[in-house]
């Protein structure tokens, strides 16, 4: 596993390689797209899942899941 992944003074949270899972929380009510922007990174594979913990919405926007924090873990996407 791999924290704080940065490129271009943008943060990624979690990125695990061997599942190909970038992870960025935001434990808020409202996602940004400035929000989505650390899962944009070039340096993240594009076969890779990207996920959103959130506080309570659950969506994909483009390729990101939205997942609620209490709900993360039972994600098919998550390991």
């Amino acid at each position: 596993m791999e924290f704080y992944y940065f490129q271009n003074s943008r943060e990624l949270d979690f990125y695990l390689p061997n599942y190909q899972l970038a992870i960025e929380v935001k434990y808020k009510d409202k996602i940004t797209r400035e929000d989505i922007k650390p899962l944009q990174l070039e340096a993240i594979p594009k076969k890779a899942k990207r996920i959103i913990v959130t506080r309570d919405i659950l969506k994909k926007v483009d390729d990101i899941h939205l997942i609620p924090a209490h709900l993360v873990t039972f994600s098919p996407l998550f390991p």
